[in-house]
């Protein structure tokens, strides 16, 4: 180092020192924190916990339904925020005898592998959908054509089941596959008046009868099953006791209607329905009819 005077500079006894080393500490240093700050953003990089992508399930059908002699397989059908594929059989259920509820319950518990059997509300009105999302085809007619038919000429039974509490209670039980092995139920307050579903004030009552809530699109199922708007039928007002009824389809002269007022122990027709296997198998454990 050594002494040096800066020309200019006012003071002229001023002294200053000159550090030929300076310049390269100075860059060493500046590499140094470049180093750093690249490590420093290497390691939060590596720490960073990933945000899952937004799973959704996609409304499309995953491929066309596949047409076989005595039924049709349905794949894409979104039941309980699954995706399946469900065979439909091209004939009613037992060779079209009628049964009661409980009957067809029974029926369905002994149906052994790739039997079909008898499925709840939300899974019979998800095959509906998935069909009616199909582009259109012979085949897609073909289904439409079948569901109608027996739609209109019965009443077809489910397995689901609904429980209207007494006066007082505020809510109502929805048994779906009930006393089956997969057997759920959903609470809510469903007593009220008979209504078309598109001019619903109640959304819920649809989510916990069917699995879904967006009425327009339901309306659209059936408009296009029937041609004509889907109705809801029930129990209108609470007794001192608890009320029980079936949950049905059928199609009258005005309106498809979603029945929930039927007496289980009536008979009725069924459809036979059937899970995929690869996807899901019926009938586990035992079964207890009341």
């Amino acid at each position: 180092m050594k002494n040096i005077e800066i020309i200019g500079d006012p003071d002229p006894n001023r002294k200053y020192i000159f550090d030929p080393n300076l310049a390269n500490e100075l860059n060493k240093q500046t590499e140094v924190l470049i180093r750093k700050e690249k490590l420093k953003a290497k390691l939060e990089e590596k720490n960073k916990v990933p945000i899952p992508p937004t799973t959704k399930i996609d409304d499309s059908p995953i491929s066309p339904i596949q047409n076989h002699s005595d039924f049709w397989t349905i794949p894409g059908v979104i039941y309980r925020d699954e995706i399946i594929t469900v065979d439909l059989s091209k004939s009613l259920l037992d060779g079209g005898n009628r049964k009661s509820q409980n009957d067809w319950i029974v029926y369905s518990f002994g149906a052994k592998a790739g039997d079909f059997y008898t499925g709840d509300m939300p899974l019979h009105h998800a095959v509906f959908t998935a069909a009616y999302k199909m582009s259109d085809s012979p085949i897609k007619e073909e289904i439409r054509k079948f569901i109608k038919k027996f739609m209109f000429d019965h009443f077809l039974a489910t397995t689901t089941r609904i429980y209207y509490q007494p006066i007082g209670s505020l809510e109502d039980i929805i048994v779906h596959n009930r006393s089956m092995s997969n057997e759920y139920s959903v609470k809510e307050e469903f007593v009220f008046g008979d209504e078309y579903v598109k001019d619903s004030i109640r959304p819920s009552n649809y989510k916990a009868l069917l699995g879904v809530d967006e009425l327009a699109k339901i309306n659209s199922v059936y408009e296009w099953l029937t041609g004509k708007r889907v109705y809801l039928i029930r129990i209108n007002s609470r007794s001192d006791k608890i009320m029980e009824g079936m949950g049905s389809f059928d199609t009258s002269l005005a309106t498809a209607n979603l029945s929930c007022a039927k007496t289980y122990s009536d008979i009725y027709y069924s459809l036979g329905i059937r899970i995929h296997p690869k996807i899901q198998s019926q009938n586990t454990s035992g079964v207890n009819i009341k």
